[in-house]
């Protein structure tokens, strides 16, 4: 849905009617008319995959993805240290920036912290960088076995380098000290406020933390929370069947699903492909296979909950559609949703023809990818499999739109961008005959994702979520400028 002049009525907090108008908006509420001149209106964004409290943590806390070398990241944690409990620790070092794209070691961090814990995540969230204290406090010794699903690298005497990957990573990342509930709460209100600058008002929170659960009730009866979240629960080793997931009847948090891994990220060489990586004698990680897949599915569609599964690599999201098949056809009102389908074979998008099996994609990871690390992972084969977004809305496959922040940008509009405009900042391009057009872009970030959860959007008895967009072509904005976000009838935006 394209954006137009509309005067709006809403009452009790739903759209009670929408008229078209000519050359300004109306937003009406309670008989109180707001005019906004040379505005156009159109409903407000939702983030498809998000951390939710991860944007807050990151401008709140330690952020390295500006640094350009290990040495750099060091410096950075050791002059601006960020805590949890009483470790050092941060997110967003990407070796495959910086001159030297080896992985770093536990030695440089040592030398700035020989005696405070660290633990440092790659800007994928799929690999940490840990120091010898840190592994010392973790038991991570020469004689520990990678996980399934994992690996803990180790050097030529077979010492632990400092680097987890993966299984071996969310291991170890459960016995560090969690954030206290008033960081995780400044954390929260701060994301939703960066959120509400950009037009986003609903996100779907991926990969939910038990440890998250008592401070998002406790803000959502205190009517602190103005961004809507739905939740999908960590599930990777079933830690959702020890709560009770009922929150159906809130307003702003609601848990929806559950969320599993199938494979890693292709910058750390985790993603699981079916050939070897261009720069590096590995296939990658499949964590789970289709079969383990949907045993664990099944447990959680018996108590009604929607999936989502992360799968990058082409092995992955193939394994990840084989195990979604017929549990998908016997569970219509549910939805089983692929996350990432970076690399995907033509082959498999059939799989993706049915009305609930869904791709949720992050445009944003493209033009990262394109001017990173593509040409370094794949081989021409491979590459042309990559991102096929065209091709998926071509064989009526419902495509979401997300960002994953704060791995990526929060702003909904660099992915529209990414969507319709394969060529990157720096001027690469991929299969440009997958780009999308401008309006199921749009559609990606505001219906669809509400409508695979059979919501109104936009029209009478909707609720009322919406932008108020700048049309007067002043903006420098390649898109428009937010003048206001509503959301449920209340302004949680203005400029």
């Amino acid at each position: 849905m394209l954006p137009n002049f509309y005067h709006i009525i809403i009452r009790n907090d739903k759209i009670q009617s929408i008229a078209p108008l000519a050359g300004h908006s109306i937003v009406e509420i309670n008989g109180k008319q707001t005019c906004y001149d040379h505005c156009k209106v159109m409903p407000s964004f939702v983030d498809s995959h998000c951390h939710f409290h991860g944007l807050g943590m990151i401008l709140n806390g330690l952020l390295l993805s500006s640094c350009n070398s290990s040495e750099e990241c060091a410096q950075l944690a050791y002059n601006s240290p960020s805590y949890r409990g009483d470790w050092i620790f941060g997110l967003g070092w990407n070796q495959s920036i910086w001159l030297d794209k080896s992985y770093p070691d536990k030695y440089i961090l040592d030398k700035y912290f020989p005696n405070t814990p660290v633990f440092l995540k790659r800007i994928d969230a799929h690999a940490a960088w840990l120091n010898s204290k840190a592994l010392e406090l973790l038991n991570i010794t020469s004689d520990s076995v990678s996980p399934v699903g994992g690996e803990i690298f180790k050097d030529l005497n077979g010492s632990p380098s400092g680097i987890l990957l993966d299984e071996a990573m969310f291991q170890a990342e459960k016995q560090i000290p969690q954030f206290t509930f008033d960081q995780l709460k400044s954390q929260v209100l701060r994301s939703q406020k960066e959120l509400a600058a950009v037009g986003i008002s609903e996100v779907h929170d991926m990969d939910f933390e038990p440890d998250f659960l008592d401070m998002f009730q406790n803000m959502e009866k205190s009517g602190d929370l103005y961004i809507k979240s739905k939740a999908y629960f960590r599930a990777q080793n079933e830690e959702y069947l020890n709560y009770n997931l009922d929150t159906s009847q809130n307003e702003y948090f609601k848990i929806v699903g559950v969320k599993f891994f199938m494979d890693g990220a292709l910058g750390s060489h985790g993603a699981s492909l079916s050939d070897f990586y261009k720069d590096k004698n590995t296939k990658g990680i499949l964590i789970l296979d289709s079969n383990k897949l949907a045993d664990k599915v099944k447990k959680a569609v018996d108590l009604n909950l929607n999936i989502a599964a992360h799968a990058i690599g082409d092995c992955a999201v193939s394994n990840t559609l084989t195990a979604f098949a017929d549990i998908a056809n016997e569970n219509p009102n549910l939805h089983f949703r692929v996350e990432h389908v970076q690399l995907l074979t033509e082959s498999d998008i059939i799989l993706f023809r049915k009305p609930n099996v869904i791709a949720s994609l992050q445009p944003v990871h493209y033009y990262s990818d394109i001017d990173n690390i593509l040409s370094d992972r794949l081989n021409q084969d491979q590459l042309k499999k990559a991102y096929l977004w065209n091709s998926l809305l071509r064989n009526e496959i419902t495509v979401l739109g997300g960002s994953d922040f704060p791995i990526e940008s929060h702003n909904p509009q660099l992915g529209i961008q990414a969507f319709t405009q394969r060529i990157s900042p720096n001027g690469n391009i991929l299969l440009p005959e997958e780009e999308i057009s401008f309006e199921n872009a749009i559609n990606a970030y505001t219906i669809a994702p509400r409508k695979i959860f059979k919501e109104k959007v936009f029209i009478s008895g909707a609720s009322a979520d919406f932008i108020v967009i700048d049309d007067s072509n002043k903006s420098n904005n390649p898109f428009f400028e937010i003048i206001s976000t509503y959301s449920n009838g209340k302004v949680i935006h203005t400029s």
